[in-house]
């Protein structure tokens, strides 16, 4: 029998970290974070986004086989058979557990489309990594999920209306997925946007980002939201610029702003932290709770 280990490698460490932190990041935007919203980052990580990945390492394991030999079904760890018994008994939970955490509603479908996403993008018939733009869509909305509902499940009373900043993440989300097919060129054929765009895909990404500063600047938002998205899309905009000087790194391009975001998301959550526990106190929070 494999190791957990090689079942737990499906998924990315980068993007269960994401998943996890941004339902947090939801919380604390809330006003909220206590033990219940760490179970469910916990579950909603563990479970829905877990499936997402982990079925699409099924999916994609011959691809991955040119592009990544390292992954468990490649390598060897895991036979094809066993990671797909492994993503049918997550699939199975992530439609489950939602009914235990929140009332129906929005939020129900909220949890349950996670999943959905994952079982479209990956699975026949539909297939959405084969048809782009649907599939940036589909991994867009996979991962904003998570801080909406961290958000909705905690916010009470006069809360500020943060739609335009969950619009502006979407975007961003939008303007930078399609660049993760870079790495990912040689194996995935031509249906990779790379492949069919080559070197003017970086510029697409940057005119999102654009797209998004100039729609964030219109919308309605606290100020320091504002102030940290628009840091997030320069610093973006400035790595993807670095690479395209640089085409021998380009390979390395979609993990690096990764990194920003995470070391983004982990500085403005414990700045959050402090400030709702009143440690620290800035005007420029703007109506942030």
């Amino acid at each position: 029998m494999p190791p957990v280990k090689a079942y737990l490698q499906l998924f990315r460490p980068d993007a269960a970290l994401i998943s996890f932190a941004t339902y947090l990041v939801g919380a604390v935007l809330a006003n909220g974070l206590d033990l219940m919203d760490v179970a469910a980052a916990f579950l909603i990580t563990g479970f829905s986004t877990n499936f997402c990945y982990s079925f699409n390492s099924w999916a994609d394991w011959e691809t991955d086989a040119v592009n990544k030999p390292h992954r468990p079904i490649p390598s060897g760890r895991l036979t094809p058979r066993q990671a797909l018994i492994y993503s049918m008994f997550l699939l199975a939970a992530s439609l489950v557990y939602p009914f235990f955490l929140v009332r129906p509603g929005w939020m129900l479908f909220a949890y349950l489309l996670l999943p959905l996403l994952g079982l479209s993008y990956s699975g026949k018939p539909f297939s959405l990594k084969l048809r782009p733009p649907a599939s940036v869509f589909a991994v867009s909305g996979g991962l904003v999920i998570p801080i909406i509902v961290g958000y909705y499940s905690n916010v009470r009373g006069a809360a500020p209306d943060l739609r335009a900043f969950f619009l502006a993440l979407f975007v961003y989300c939008l303007a930078i997925i399609p660049l993760k097919d870079i790495e990912d060129e040689r194996g995935d054929g031509d249906w990779n946007l790379y492949a069919k765009y080559g070197a003017r895909l970086p510029y697409y990404a940057l005119a999102g980002l654009l797209i998004d500063a100039a729609l964030l600047s219109v919308l309605p938002a606290p100020p320091l939201l504002k102030a940290g998205l628009l840091l997030l899309f320069l610093l973006t905009g400035l790595m993807i610029r670095w690479h395209m000087a640089r085409p021998d790194q380009m390979g390395f391009l979609y993990r690096r702003n990764i990194h920003i975001v995470e070391a983004g998301g982990a500085l403005f959550l414990g700045w959050q932290v402090l400030y709702n526990k009143g440690v620290i106190s800035l005007s420029l929070m703007g109506g942030l709770p």
